[in-house]
């Protein structure tokens, strides 16, 4: 597969020019390939040839999903502690290419995972300069949430204190001082009504990364509901 994109982006290109201009531009801290890089290739690489910004488009087509990645471990198998998520072939085309195609890749997809393992996991095998891309992250879903049949009763203002806790917590112990707080999200519901706080709102909102006082009794409140349901 990596050698029919290789071949499809090294000849000339016969498809119309028509895409719609995405958001997040190329603009990555990872080093940008040199001039040595490209010594002794024998290919021409026509996708390099055409504008920057023609390229980002492209790019924005190819490596952008419609839906979140969900990252999870496997239960079954040699690979259970697996949560690698294979990246875009279209990566391993050229550096050039993989420089460019980073940053709208990590900028611009949404990496979701609905409890905090899998997605602690998957960010401690990528590197600072792909965390520090990220852009949409949604590590854990919400602990509790008050049902419609109002047996658990947590209510909006305390769900949102827990999950901006969380969230705080989660950006300090994970984020390796490269991942933005404004980029990492968790959503609070009671019924039909929901919102998606980020760990930046935290501090604004006095919820600091040590004052987890709400968020304990939150978790031990819902282990205790959860025990009950087990039992019944």
């Amino acid at each position: 597969m990596k050698g029919e994109i290789h071949k499809y982006f090294t000849t000339k290109p016969n498809f119309p020019l028509d895409f719609e201009k995405h958001a997040q531009p190329i603009d990555t801290a990872i080093p940008p390939p040199t001039m040595d890089d490209a010594a002794g290739s024998e290919t021409v690489c026509h996708l390099l040839a055409l504008p920057a910004e023609l390229r980002e488009r492209i790019y924005q087509l190819v490596v952008v999903s419609a839906h979140p990645i969900t990252i999870h471990i496997p239960m079954k198998g040699p690979a259970s502690n697996d949560c690698t998520i294979p990246e875009p072939e279209l990566l391993f085309v050229n550096r050039q290419i993989r420089f460019e195609v980073l940053s709208v890749y990590y900028g611009n997809n949404t990496f979701q995972s609905f409890y905090p393992q899998p997605m602690t996991a998957w960010l401690e095998r990528l590197s600072v300069e792909k965390i520090r891309l990220l852009r949409k992250v949604r590590p854990f879903e919400s602990g509790a949430w008050r049902r419609g049949d109002g047996k658990i009763e947590f209510d909006m203002q305390t769900q949102r204190f827990d999950m901006l806790s969380k969230l705080a917590r989660f950006v300090a112990a994970h984020g390796r001082d490269v991942l933005e707080k404004d980029a990492v999200s968790g959503p609070v519901r009671e019924g039909h009504k929901w919102e998606r706080v980020h760990a930046g709102q935290a501090e604004k909102e006095g919820c600091r990364v040590g004052d987890a006082a709400v968020a304990l009794k939150v978790d031990r409140e819902w282990e205790v509901v959860m025990n009950r349901r087990k039992s019944e």
